[in-house]
């Protein structure tokens, strides 16, 4: 094993681009396009409207996010394109080290020392210059394909399992395509099927290392209420917001800032404290199946509607009011419920494809921990 700097094998690349719309560069590389921990970029989009200077990037490179470093972003790149002043563009010549590098950025050592070394407060940013600073292992040159080789396969794994998850989400929609669109099923606004539409507190509770569970937009993941990272409140704050929002089984949540129009189902009976960035959506079940609302609100056609009400610039959010006005079909129950039946039985197979995309990103993860480290 030998200890390096990254500044000893890559450099940065500040190529830029003044009017991206007329280069003859077609994509487009944003923040929202990166996958927090993986290692190649696989989504992007056009530089059709793009008006602003933006940075070049080719096959081959390596992007970092540089805003906002706990969100674990920096990944390789096989196409060429252009990137915001958000990124921090990498070039390595070696062969072997360029292959080998987009996992050692993908490693919590680096994101830890991203993090304590970050500027700022309310958006941190990590500068080029402290990021190649940045020291690590490597293995020998006589084994470092052969490591880089095992790595990638792994990576190869693991995206043919999110495949898997995407296809599985598309076959969701495509039933609620096929089962209910262009049918002549009565239409009402959103606020007509429920007898309560609100949001959690607005004022930041006291938070506590035990109590009542206290949850916020973060936790909506893949239309489905996580409690991996949860915060914890007393039973005396839990009753001031019970009097604007209380949860029961079955209700509909949705997310009004952060990660936009997600939804999820209240799947406990544990009391939940909700936070200002999350709805609950009290909807009148003798004529509507909760996981029929759901995925009705996750189609592009809700969410449209959703995104075209959205407020605010530096953060952007959903009005109550919005929420209210979205248009629902309301098919017969039993129905929805068929439908309900049909999605369950995908979440089911999901689940278990993400359980082994995690056991294997878990031994890869293990895997570069111990080699880079």
């Amino acid at each position: 094993m030998s200890r390096m700097r990254l500044k000893d094998i890559a450099v940065e690349k500040n190529e830029r681009v003044d009017n991206p719309s007329s280069s003859p560069y077609r994509i487009f590389v944003g923040l929202e396009h990166y996958d927090s921990g993986e290692a190649t970029i696989r989504r992007y989009g056009s530089t059709e409207r793009l008006e602003s200077t933006m940075k070049v990037f080719h096959a081959g490179d390596i992007l970092i996010a540089r805003r906002n470093v706990y969100l674990k972003r920096a990944a390789t790149v096989d196409f060429d394109g252009l990137t915001s002043g958000d990124s921090i563009v990498l070039h390595i010549e070696n062969e072997a080290y360029r292959r080998i590098i987009p996992f050692v950025l993908n490693t919590d050592d680096f994101w830890d020392y991203a993090n304590q070394h970050a500027d700022g407060s309310m958006s941190k940013r990590l500068s080029p210059k402290l990021l190649m600073e940045y020291e690590f292992s490597l293995p020998d040159d006589n084994s470092i394909d052969r490591v880089s080789n095992l790595l990638w396969a792994m990576e190869r794994v693991k995206n043919a399992y999110r495949e898997l998850i995407a296809r599985t989400d598309d076959l969701v929609k495509s039933q609620f395509i096929e089962m209910f669109y262009e049918k002549e099923y009565p239409e009402y606004k959103l606020k007509e099927l429920c007898s309560k539409i609100t949001d959690g507190t607005h004022k930041t509770p006291n938070y506590q290392d035990s109590g009542i569970i206290f949850i916020s937009a973060k936790n909506i993941i893949d239309g489905k209420l996580s409690f991996d990272d949860v915060k914890y409140i007393t039973t005396e704050e839990y009753k001031e917001i019970q009097k604007r929002c209380m949860t029961e089984p079955g209700d509909v949540l949705m997310a009004k800032s952060g990660s936009l129009g997600m939804v999820a189902i209240v799947d406990t009976e544990q009391p939940l404290g909700l936070f200002e960035s999350l709805a609950v959506l009290k909807y009148d079940r003798t004529k509507l199946d909760g996981i029929f609302l759901k995925e009705q609100l996750r189609s592009d056609t809700a969410q449209r509607q959703l995104m075209a009400g959205v407020k605010g610039v530096a953060v952007k959010h959903l009005h109550l009011n919005v929420i209210s006005e979205v248009p629902v079909i309301v098919p017969p129950l039993d129905v929805q419920r068929q439908f309900a039946a049909f999605v369950e039985q995908s979440d089911k197979s999901k689940f278990t494809a993400q359980q082994t995309l995690k056991e294997l990103t878990d031994a890869q993860k293990a895997l570069m921990k111990k080699i880079f480290e």
